[in-house]
C-alpha cells in the first residue's frame, strides 16, 4: 500500500517521508502515517523538530504536511517547498485536539 518513515541521514536534520500506491491514495492514509511518524519523533525519539518537503507539483503531499501542522519554511533550489514542525508546535496542536 506504500511506505513511510523518518530519515536522519542529513546531519542535524530528521526528515519525514511517505509514498502511497495509487490504488490507496485520497483515503487519508498518508495523513495517518505522517501523524504517527510525528508522534514517534516527538514522543518516543524526543527530537526537537522534523523537516519535510515535496515536489512543487505534488499538491497532495503539500496538503498532508499542512494537515499535520507543518509550516512551509522556504524553497529548495528547484523551487520545491520545504516544511518543518517543532516539538513545541506539535504539542500545542496535540493539546488543542485533546481539548475538543
Amino acid at each position: 500500500m506504500g511506505w513511510c518513515g523518518l530519515d536522519g541521514e542529513t546531519v542535524g536534520k530528521l526528515h519525514i517521508f511517505y509514498s502511497i500506491d495509487k490504488a490507496f491514495r485520497n483515503k487519508g492514509y498518508a495523513t495517518q502515517c505522517a501523524e504517527k511518524l510525528l508522534s514517534y519523533a516527538f514522543d518516543v525519539a524526543q527530537v526537537p523538530f522534523v523537516n519535510g518537503g515535496c515536489d512543487k507539483n505534488n499538491i497532495a503531499s503539500y496538503r498532508v504536511m499542512e494537515k499535520i501542522g507543518m509550516i512551509k519554511d522556504c524553497y529548495d533550489e528547484n523551487g520545491d517547498p520545504l516544511f518543518f514542525i517543532s516539538k513545541e508546535m506539535y504539542q500545542e496542536i496535540s493539546n488543542n485536539i485533546n481539548c475538543l
